[in-house]
């Protein structure tokens, strides 16, 4: 990754053992893909209450992600990742993350065909 990680906490105390889980995360997906320039992290703790998602997220874990390709960003928006447990909010970010880079990587492949 060309750009440094950058996690931050809202609403609880930086926990150095959910960035080395996030750190983990993302060796994992650099493994799998070496496309990704950047990423941008911020864990909400239950107490961060947003408005539009304060139905889903209330007393829960949830994790905004933002990974940085060359040609786009792939963003994963809380209400998506809402957990009673930390470390499964941040799972489920990575999952979600994944899962749009496939899709990304299927389309791109599909206009090298087209071409």
């Amino acid at each position: 990754m060309m750009a440094p990680l950058d996690v931050c906490f809202q609403a609880m105390e930086r926990d150095e053992r959910v960035v080395c889980e996030i750190e983990a995360q993302i060796a994992d997906l650099e493994d799998q893909y070496d496309s990704i320039i950047g990423c941008d992290i911020v864990v909400h703790g239950p107490a961060a209450r947003d408005p539009k998602t304060y139905d889903k997220t209330n007393g829960l874990y949830d994790v905004r992600l933002v990974l940085a390709l060359p040609c786009r960003e792939i963003t994963i928006e809380r209400g998506q990742t809402a957990d009673a447990d930390v470390y499964t909010a941040v799972e489920k970010a990575f999952q979600a993350a994944r899962k749009q880079f496939e899709e990304w990587l299927e389309e791109r492949h599909h206009l090298h065909e087209a071409s």
